[in-house]
């Protein structure tokens, strides 16, 4: 397989469309040894501020020594984007070699372009022995295919509105609801800032899997200065 052809079996597959259900990707991560169990991920969920989220995270962990894999959707020039280590992204070999892998095993599946690149998205990060995985949601959280992972070490929900309503519901209480599927048991949950209705319907999740809900009851954001090289603000919480 060339790396045009590993491209053109994405765009042809469509890789915007929506199945949502974890039976497919359980299914192949089966057949690949469940690699994404040998991960330390941090799952991010939310409408707004994921990709910061990641990118700041990332940022942090990376300055205290740790090798770093973040993935992340859409992309805006090639899929290498959804895929980097320590902000390199994975190379065209390599995502040759990957995509023709995953694409033999997915073949009496059905597998979703989106569950394809999750499920190389674990194997990339399990080779490249990551120290930890921030994992971006596609869509909602619930259904969504990263969420084949059983045991995150934190679960992380950003700034939640009224998206993809034609999947997640009409109200920002279905949709909450949704994205806090990604809430697992005993595991520590890090919610932005958000609106009662919103805090209420994820505090209620937390409390039924045990899971230790951090929230900040005032939040204030200033931005010191701002570039197109980087931007310097303070945060203030309680």
């Amino acid at each position: 397989m060339t790396y045009e052809e590993a491209v053109s079996l994405f765009d042809a597959g469509g890789v915007n469309i929506v199945k949502l259900g974890l039976g497919r990707i359980e299914r192949l991560l089966e057949k690949m040894g469940n690699p994404q169990d040998a991960l330390k991920i941090i799952h991010v969920a939310g409408t707004n501020g994921k990709g910061s989220f990641c990118a700041i995270m990332s940022s942090i962990l990376v300055s205290a020594g740790y090798k770093v894999g973040v993935y992340t959707s859409p992309h805006l020039v090639g899929y290498e984007e959804r895929f980097t280590v320590n902000g390199e992204k994975i190379s065209r070999d390599d995502f040759t070699a990957l995509t023709e892998y995953i694409s033999i095993l997915s073949e009496d599946i059905g597998a979703t372009p989106f569950e394809m690149l999750t499920a190389m998205a674990f194997e990339y990060f399990k080779l490249k022995n990551a120290d930890f995985v921030l994992l971006e949601t596609g869509l909602g959280g619930r259904f969504d295919a990263t969420n084949v992972i059983r045991c995150p070490i934190l679960s992380v929900i950003t700034q939640i509105g009224m998206d993809h309503m034609e999947y997640l519901g009409d109200t920002v209480e279905k949709i909450a609801f949704e994205k806090g599927g990604i809430i697992k048991e005993n595991v520590p949950v890090v919610l932005y800032k958000q609106e009662m209705e919103i805090f209420n319907v994820i505090s209620d999740i937390c409390r039924t899997k045990n899971a230790r809900l951090y929230y900040p009851k005032r939040q204030e954001i200033t931005v010191l200065s701002q570039g197109f090289g980087e931007t310097v603000f303070d945060v203030s919480t309680d």
